[in-house]
């Protein structure tokens, strides 16, 4: 999973995307077809969520190694593809994410939870 975020970080890590002309683009071809928003600060909004989503994505790909900062990260980072889910056509790509989020968690941990939701407590 931190490969992927890695990855799909480097790949948005250009003038096109961080200076917010991509997201953009996604947004009037996916929202409002060749009709340009009459929201002020459309592309200053676009500008920041795309730095935004890389700072995320490098944040993710690098703390979620680490304990310490996994628990704080792993939240925005089910909230990010739940974003994506709701706005772009990627819902397997989301499914699978979150996922891939269970590598991270303690194994007993995630087994005593499936047990307790089967209505069998504790092991």
């Amino acid at each position: 999973m931190s490969l992927v975020y890695f990855w799909s970080a480097y790949d948005k890590t250009s003038l096109g995307f961080l200076g917010g002309d991509r997201l953009e683009f996604i947004v009037l071809w996916l929202f409002f077809g060749s009709t340009h928003p009459a929201i002020p600060g459309f592309h200053l909004l676009m500008t920041l969520l795309a730095v935004g989503t890389v700072a995320l994505e490098y944040a993710l790909a690098i703390g979620m190694l680490l304990p310490a900062t996994r628990r704080w990260l792993a939240v925005p980072g089910l909230v990010l593809h739940g974003v994506f889910y709701v706005l772009l056509p990627m819902s397997t790509f989301t499914a699978t994410m979150w996922c891939l989020y269970l590598a991270y968690l303690d194994a007993d941990t995630v087994d005593d939870v499936i047990a307790t939701l089967h209505g069998e407590g504790r092991r």
